[in-house]
């Protein structure tokens, strides 16, 4: 197949990720007997101030579930 991935991030709740969030990779492993991982990877903030807004979102709470949905477009 040929042509670009693009992912939909969703919450537990329903709501989609905000698509002006640079998203720069999403790692996921699936193993057998084990709970499926997803390491999301954004640009967001500066590191020297300590500000990340994005993850500081309720949509990237700890322990808030979400669904990755991948689609190959072109």
């Amino acid at each position: 197949m040929s042509g670009v991935v693009t992912a939909t991030i969703l919450s537990d709740t329903g709501e989609v990720m905000n698509p002006e969030y640079n998203l720069m990779s999403i790692d996921i492993i699936k193993e057998v007997n084990k709970i499926p991982i997803a390491q999301i990877i954004l640009l967001d903030g500066e590191a020297a101030k300590q500000e990340f807004p994005i993850s500081n979102t309720e949509f990237f709470k700890p322990g808030q579930e979400i669904e990755i949905k991948l689609r190959y477009e072109g």
